[in-house]
């Protein structure tokens, strides 16, 4: 690598540390000043903008043509479960159910694996904590709601998998057999670079990119953890680490305090952290400023109504 590019690629990768900051930042200041009524619209505005996306970057499934991956095009379509969460926030209930079910239709039509799976746990993590602040429904109406849930995924996934000549229940039954698109051979190789490392590189690690350019599979760790170990080092992993445990620490004060925005929280955390650990969200810059888009918008608003817990 020439100077030329190593310069780019410093710029590169602070503009990706500060960028998600500077986002979390900002939305954590506007979060006291949209009311309402102007939060609708930016809901119908995100919503709009989810269609869009999804139209240019899924198209063969939009025009029912025939099926051709684009794994770049359809990654894409994560930001349909990383920024939904936010549209769940509406006071209005026909935009807020409305946009979780387009949400779910989106995501299932992508043939995301991951994707569907992080959106099915998020959903029962968005329940159950739900039910737990509501502290309203007696079990028989918990029961029932849940069965309810169940039913709407499972005609939601009957119906596109029909129109879809059934891809989706054989993308999901491809699992055992491709490995999880060959992760175990993906998983070995960055383990192998890891045990084999040097010690001041374990501390320090190798640089951005490294697992991709030294993996004998050619392609990044799909593992957040094993990635940036291997790429900044032990203390980088620390940190990480250390960030995620105050965000758990924050969100079990929300649940403490019957906070409203603590469902939409649970759903963000689990789709990270599912992700995280079968695919990537720190590798791509609109993932994480996704996510720090939603968590400073929700933890601005719950910091105006919260009350300290020492």
């Amino acid at each position: 690598m020439d100077r030329g590019d190593s310069v780019y690629h410093s710029f590169y990768l602070v503009v990706r540390l500060i960028l998600p900051i500077l986002l979390f930042q900002n939305l954590f200041n506007a979060a006291s000043y949209i009311d309402s009524k102007t939060f609708n619209i930016y809901v119908v505005v995100g919503i709009l903008y989810m269609l869009y996306n999804y139209n240019i970057n899924y198209q063969y499934v939009v025009f029912n043509q025939l099926f051709a991956e684009d794994e770049f095009r359809t990654s894409a379509n994560y930001i349909f479960l990383y920024l939904g969460p936010l549209l769940f926030l509406s006071n209005n209930k026909l935009i807020k159910y409305g946009s979780m079910i387009i949400v779910t239709v989106l995501l299932v039509t992508s043939l995301k694996r991951g994707g569907m799976i992080c959106l099915g746990f998020g959903f029962i993590s968005y329940y159950i904590v739900n039910e737990m602040i509501q502290k309203k429904s007696d079990i028989i109406t918990k029961a029932l709601k849940l069965g309810a849930i169940f039913i709407f995924f499972v005609i939601v996934a009957v119906y596109a998998n029909e129109k879809m000549g059934g891809v989706i229940f054989e993308r999901f039954a491809s699992i055992l057999s491709d490995k999880g698109s060959g992760r175990d051979k993906v998983y070995k190789a960055t383990f192998d670079l890891i045990i084999n490392t040097d010690f001041t590189s374990f501390l320090f690690g190798h640089g951005w990119n490294s697992v991709v350019l030294k993996s004998k599979a050619n392609l990044s760790a799909h593992n957040d953890l094993l990635e940036v170990l291997y790429d900044f080092g032990v203390f980088a992993l620390l940190l990480y680490l250390f960030v995620w445990i105050e965000l758990v620490k924050y969100f079990r004060s929300m649940i403490r305090r019957n906070s409203k925005y603590a469902p939409v929280m649970a759903f963000t955390i689990v789709s990270f952290l599912v992700n995280s650990m079968v695919a990537h969200v720190l590798l791509y810059p609109s993932y994480i400023a996704s996510f720090a888009i939603v968590w400073g918008y929700i933890i601005g608003k719950d910091y105006q109504t919260k009350n300290y817990i020492k």
